[in-house]
């Protein structure tokens, strides 16, 4: 694949999607400190889990911080990608889509930033990333987004409409957790 752990890319990929203003939490270990940290979502003691990608805040943090550059970055790595194809007369047309095909790619590529952007901001240890584990990972959200959202393989979106991808997302994460509740409930012994 195109990127590795310490990519020179994706660190640069990362500080162009991401302002110098996000919160980043002291380093103080107060009682106090350390009571506001968990209750903001940020324990360090409790293992951190890089393959368990809620997908709901992955959501947000696609409408948030994926930014038109970033895009960019990730259009012309998809295009080199799929430069092995036959040429297409129409291929300037083509430059600004993604097929739902390479749908996968593009959340594995932004995952990627996410995980390293919640290292960043909630200073975690940094670790390398297993993309086949991650690619395992994102692939349920990816099969519901075929199904519910793309609908066949020839579906094509516009680069200037990537942020959806983080709304579908947030979809599948609220259906996930409905079904999850419902099944939850029907197996729940009554007493």
């Amino acid at each position: 694949f195109f990127y590795s752990g310490k990519s020179l890319f994706i660190m640069g990929t990362l500080s162009s999607c991401c302002s110098k203003n996000d919160a980043i939490p002291e380093k103080n270990t107060s009682r106090t400190s350390l009571i506001n940290q968990h209750q903001n979502g940020i324990n360090k003691t409790q293992e951190w889990d890089p393959y368990d990608v809620n997908e709901f805040e992955f959501g947000i943090f696609i409408e948030q911080k994926i930014n038109e550059k970033t895009a960019r970055r990730l259009m012309s790595h998809l295009k080199k990608q799929s430069e092995g194809d036959e040429s297409n007369p129409n291929q300037s047309e083509k430059d600004d889509t993604i097929k739902a095909t390479q749908c996968i790619h593009v959340l594995l590529f932004t995952c990627i930033l996410y995980l390293k952007y919640k290292e960043k901001t909630e200073r975690r240890p940094e670790i390398e990333i297993d993309k086949k584990k991650l690619k395992k990972a994102l692939i349920p959200g990816y099969n519901w987004m075929i199904e519910n959202k793309l609908r066949s393989n020839d579906a094509t979106l516009k680069r200037s409409k990537y942020k959806i991808l983080g709304k579908w997302l947030k979809e599948y994460y609220v259906d996930k957790q409905q079904l999850k509740s419902l099944i939850d409930t029907a197996f729940t012994p009554k007493r």
